[in-house]
């Protein structure tokens, strides 16, 4: 079967524009795709620890990447009342730093979540996102600490290396830039544990993305935020 992992293009938060390499040429607004046919399994494993924190909530008004309307109310303000039912007051002022480590989930029908990153509101109470966030869908708040992301991170490693039964010749790493604020420094015990779960002579590179790409439980690639996507490759 096919598998997917990848990762999107960064422009240190500062240019508003990103680029993207291929045949010696630099691209803009283009996917880089490359095809890999292999003779053995390639791993690939996908996790993020984050963790319901309020209930289900449908989203009755969204366009794009922005959720106007939660239940029929603005998204902002059913954002606020799940914080403050869990003793947490929040205003316009906090949200920024509040929602960096509570994003939104989109329910899969395995049990997972897709992670969406919360980073606005609008004049009208929306919530704008990094990514698309559905129409009539089902999201929860979540919530994860510095722990849990790195148990995720071990465990997209532990999950590509059981993909790939054999001797391993490298793996690759595709870690969500929004993840490095909270962990810091301790980005490096994260990355201590990936290679850990892979082997500690298994090569290893990879980057800090803007948005992850994958297929948890297989099938139709996603689109994912704050996630850590783990490409294991037969030796």
């Amino acid at each position: 079967g096919v598998v997917w992992a990848g990762g999107g293009a960064g422009g240190n938060l500062q240019s508003g524009t990103t680029a993207q390499f291929a045949d010696g040429q630099a691209y803009r607004d283009q996917a880089v795709v490359i095809a890999l046919d292999a003779q053995a399994p390639i791993g690939v494993g996908i996790q993020h620890g984050w963790y319901p924190y309020g209930p289900p909530t449908q989203v009755t008004k969204a366009h794009g990447a922005t959720a106007i309307e939660l239940d029929y109310e603005s998204a902002f303000e059913v954002y606020r009342r799940t914080a403050a039912s869990r003793g947490d007051a929040l205003d316009a002022q906090g949200f920024a730093l509040f929602s960096m480590t509570h994003p939104l989930g989109i329910p899969q029908a395995n049990g997972e979540f897709v992670i969406r990153d919360p980073i606005s509101i609008g004049p009208d109470g929306s919530v704008r996102c990094v990514a698309e966030i559905p129409d009539g869908s089902l999201i929860r708040v979540m919530e994860g600490a510095r722990g849990d992301l790195m148990d995720a991170a071990a465990g997209a490693a532990t999950l590509a290396r059981r993909g790939t039964p054999g001797a391993l010749g490298g793996a690759v790493v595709f870690d969500c830039f929004s993840r490095y604020p909270i962990l810091g420094e301790e980005i490096m015990d994260e990355l201590s544990r990936v290679q850990g779960a892979l082997g500690e002579t298994t090569p290893l590179v990879g980057c800090l993305t803007l948005g992850e790409v994958g297929a948890m439980g297989g099938g139709v690639p996603q689109f994912h935020n704050k996630t850590v996507v783990v490409l294991a490759l037969p030796g």
